[in-house]
């Protein structure tokens, strides 16, 4: 698992929480950009231990760019570029991230992206353009990819859509044909 994941490819841009407490309580700026004309969506999922959710990805027909954050708990986040010229296409991110770490982080929308609860979490994350179902790809992680982050398969949960969607290695032969710039 990559622990440097905001320094693998420089892509991946994170924002470390501007806390402002007082004695009413405390203030988090979590994130302050510039969304001039993008459709948002504020959503938020609570999962078990040992949810997989994702990959998820919105093709270029409809982009969309999102911002994560875990409120509560640790997950594995995993992020797969799917832009066939980067010179990282294909490349799968992975980061432990936790609620006590106080980072959003900024995923592309050529990412796919997903993650596995390492404990009951708190997800929030904010997406900046429109959401289709009909532009969205579902995708399996690759073959060996919970052992290779050293989990055992039967433990991990996930849902019938995610069970049934697109095999990793034909999600990449399909990137070939979108373009993202």
């Amino acid at each position: 698992m990559n622990n440097n994941f905001t320094d693998s490819f420089n892509i991946i841009n994170n924002y470390k929480s501007k806390k402002f407490t007082d004695n009413r309580g405390s203030l988090d700026i979590i994130y302050e950009g510039i969304m001039v004309n993008d459709p948002i969506s504020l959503k938020r999922s609570y999962s078990k231990p040992y949810v997989f959710r994702g990959l998820h990805l919105q093709l270029p027909n409809s982009p969309q760019r999102k911002i994560i954050e875990v409120l509560k708990g640790e997950i594995i986040d995993i992020c797969v570029n799917f832009n066939k010229n980067s010179k990282n296409f294909g490349k799968i991110l992975t980061q432990k991230i936790s609620s006590e770490d106080f980072i959003s982080y900024e995923i592309p929308h050529s990412y796919a992206h997903g993650f596995i609860a390492l404990t009951d979490v708190t997800f929030q994350y904010l997406c900046i353009g429109n959401y289709s179902a009909e532009h969205e790809l579902s995708i399996s992680p690759p073959t060996d990819f919970f052992k290779d982050l050293e989990l055992n398969q039967e433990n991990i949960i996930i849902s019938p859509k995610d069970l049934s969607s697109i095999k990793f290695e034909e999600a990449l032969n399909n990137a070939m044909k979108y373009d993202w710039n």
